[in-house]
């Protein structure tokens, strides 16, 4: 009877080092994905694009325009829909700039600010 409980305690060990080792997995692969993506539109900001060059230069590596808000309401659902825990910071930087497009790139979308002469300023990334 002994053994039986050494294995099962074994087994429940193994089952949770397990567990949190596809925990750890999938937050660093979760954490690595989002920086990649972060540094990425870092890169974009310096350049400062306008939104013609930018629309452009990301439908050529696959992402598309998923919404562009044109009114207040139109900006409360894109971010209802679409801001998840980011909406605070993206009714902040909407306020701040003016413009909001949202592009779709793979699995992530870019919320990205422009001023009034319609260049980039600002972006957010969340997870899609």
């Amino acid at each position: 009877m002994r053994r039986v409980w050494i294995l099962a305690g074994a087994f429940a060990a193994a089952g949770v080092i397990f567990g949190l080792v596809l925990f750890l997995g999938d937050w660093a692969f979760d954490y690595r994905r989002h920086m990649l993506h972060q540094g990425r539109m870092e890169r974009v900001l310096e350049q400062r694009p306008t939104v013609e060059r930018l629309t452009a230069g990301l439908a050529e590596e696959g992402a598309f325009v998923l919404a562009a808000p044109s009114s207040p309401h139109e900006l409360e659902q894109v971010i209802a829909d679409h801001g998840g825990g980011r909406g605070l910071e993206i009714r902040e930087k909407a306020g701040r700039w003016g413009h909001l497009t949202v592009y779709r790139a793979s699995d992530m979308l870019y919320f990205v600010f422009f001023d009034d002469e319609r260049v980039m300023r600002d972006f957010t990334c969340v997870g899609g």
